[in-house]
């Protein structure tokens, strides 16, 4: 028997004695049929013509064809201004420049892309996930309404992949397609437009009210540069209890891991970048910070360094903050309300 025989006849023992499919075994099920469904899909891909004649038709064209015990049966179609794909819950091949769907914000790749325009996601319950980085967007959205249940949506496969699944793609190239979130692998190497459909279709499928708002961001921005009031000035962030301004860039870090706890030392490094502090950076591996200091007797006074300021990524390295923050302040308070939607107001 082939494998996929052997899952169905594992899962039909459950099904006669009325007990419930193990998600292991579904999820065993779901990706070997996707395997199957991708090379169908490939097949068609390969003789469907790329252009119809039919300008005077409304709406999308969509060609069903039917197979019965694997010979053909029936062919139909009809136009229609729904997404029959997300709507029927189907294994879906992107023909339109699959291999260029990469992701806007991906960096370290060798590969040109156009600017990302982030974007922000707002559910029915006021939950709203908003970072300069789609990725995290993406991720914090699907985890909040539920991994587990996200994988069954096939509205949009990735060579084969789905948005969430169990298995790793793996290329020669060494390309990073997913990222592993709670045991769930997410496909985020794609363009943003193709984050919001995902998005959109998981919260379809799941019944979930969700809006998504684009965040155009501003070209070239002049930032004011405001001088605090004196060296006593004081600083909340969301509400916070007032705080010096290193202090508040150090809780903004934590805050940032805390709502990312999966973020590595160079995702913390892309969501914090250097020329918000200016000469040093906002964050430093520890283990720099130390090499430094053996050559720069004041290298320890820039940086948070007591143990319970030392902050650890989701990679294993420690990572320290800078405690040197001038006139570029304003531009740090600036960057976290445009990237994550937080306030940072001088009290």
């Amino acid at each position: 028997m082939s494998n996929l025989t052997e899952l169905y006849a594992k899962r039909q023992v459950f099904l006669d004695y009325g007990a419930p499919v193990p998600d292991s075994l579904a999820s065993e099920i779901k990706d070997a049929e996707g395997s199957i469904f991708v090379a169908v899909n490939n097949t068609f891909a390969n003789i469907a013509p790329t252009e119809l004649n039919v300008d005077e038709l409304n709406g999308n064209i969509v060609v069903a064809i039917e197979y019965v015990d694997g010979k053909l049966s029936r062919i139909g179609s009809t136009s229609t201004s729904q997404d029959v794909f997300t709507g029927l819950n189907m294994n879906v091949l992107s023909i339109a420049n699959e291999d260029e769907d990469v992701d806007d914000d991906n960096d370290g790749s060798g590969i040109t892309r156009s600017k990302s325009i982030p974007f922000s996601v707002t559910f029915s319950g006021g939950k709203v996930f908003r970072y300069n980085k789609a990725q995290w967007t993406l991720i914090d959205s699907l985890k909040y309404m539920g991994l587990e249940q996200a994988s069954h949506f096939t509205g949009e496969m990735f060579k084969g992949f789905p948005l969430v699944g169990k298995r790793q793609r793996i290329t020669p190239d060494g390309q990073k397609w997913q990222k592993e979130i709670d045991g769930w692998w997410i496909y985020i190497n794609m363009s943003n437009s193709r984050k919001i459909r995902c998005i959109e279709g998981v919260a379809k499928m799941l019944n979930i009210p969700v809006k998504i708002e684009l965040l155009e961001p501003a070209e070239n921005p002049v930032l004011p540069i405001e001088k605090p009031k004196g060296k006593n000035a004081t600083f909340s962030l969301n509400g916070s209890l007032p705080m010096k301004k290193n202090r508040s860039v150090l809780e903004a870090v934590k805050l940032f891991l805390k709502e990312i706890p999966t973020a590595t030392f160079d995702e913390v490094l892309s969501q914090f970048p250097k020329h918000l502090q200016g000469s040093y950076g906002v964050v430093r591996s520890l283990a720099d910070v130390k090499e430094r200091s053996l050559r720069n007797k004041t290298e320890n006074d820039r940086w948070f360094l007591d143990p319970s300021e030392i902050l650890t990524a989701a990679d294993g390295v420690q990572f320290v903050v800078s405690t040197e923050w001038g006139d570029n302040y304003p531009q740090f308070q600036k960057h976290v309300a445009d990237a994550f939607g937080w306030t940072l107001k001088e009290v």
